[in-house]
């Protein structure tokens, strides 16, 4: 697969009358596989409400997510994402570019950017003693099997029973199985849940 632009194409998105289109233009930007934007937009469809990301880089899964949002109602993504990668020019200008990215398109109102690990946030929700709010939690930061691990025990108390646990990469290659696979089907294996693949994403909805 050809390396993809981090920018967002202002001009073909605003060409774009419908939401299928525009979705495709922001499928074209970052990371994400061909067809993989159109079922994080589906899944939101699905359960509407509030939804948390964790990992957003320049923001092709952030775009999705915040259109799925404009077109279905709902409260601001929460976009946790600590924006310091080592792999990338500038480190800390992901941020930028992901902002730059919903700005260009008009969705910068339905997010809200949270520079922090998901550790983090898990822990200051767990001392606000808030209950589950969450109805879409999208898993896509480290990629590491603890990292995987880690996402999930934060967060995913705070999923609300019905709500959508999902994430990228089950299948990741070459860090595959050893990595975002097993985290996921461990986690899945202790608290009873069947894992869902579709290509490379994966899902379960909280009992």
């Amino acid at each position: 697969m050809s390396k993809k632009p981090n920018r967002i194409d202002k001009s073909a998105y605003d060409e774009e009358l419908g939401p299928s289109g525009k979705i495709r233009v922001i499928n074209r930007v970052s990371y994400l596989r061909d067809g993989e934007a159109r079922i994080l937009f589906d899944l939101y469809s699905r359960y509407p409400g509030v939804c948390v990301e964790i990992g957003a880089r320049w923001g092709c899964s952030t775009m999705a997510l915040a259109l799925a949002i404009e077109i279905h109602g709902g409260s601001p993504l929460i976009s946790i994402d600590p924006h310091g990668y080592q792999d990338v020019p500038g480190g800390g200008k992901t941020l930028d570019g992901m902002m730059s990215n919903l700005d260009d398109i008009g969705l910068l109102h339905n997010v809200i950017p949270t520079v922090c690990k998901s550790s983090d946030f898990g822990r200051l929700l767990k001392l606000s003693g808030v209950d589950p709010f969450i109805t879409m939690l999208w898993i896509d930061g480290d990629h590491s099997e603890r990292g995987v691990a880690e996402d999930l025990m934060s967060l995913h108390p705070f999923v609300v029973c019905g709500g959508v646990v999902c994430g990228h990469d089950y299948m990741e290659q070459p860090r595959g199985p050893a990595t975002v696979k097993s985290a996921v089907d461990g986690y899945a294996a202790r608290n009873g849940y069947k894992v869902h693949v579709d290509d490379t994403m994966w899902c379960w909805e909280k009992n």
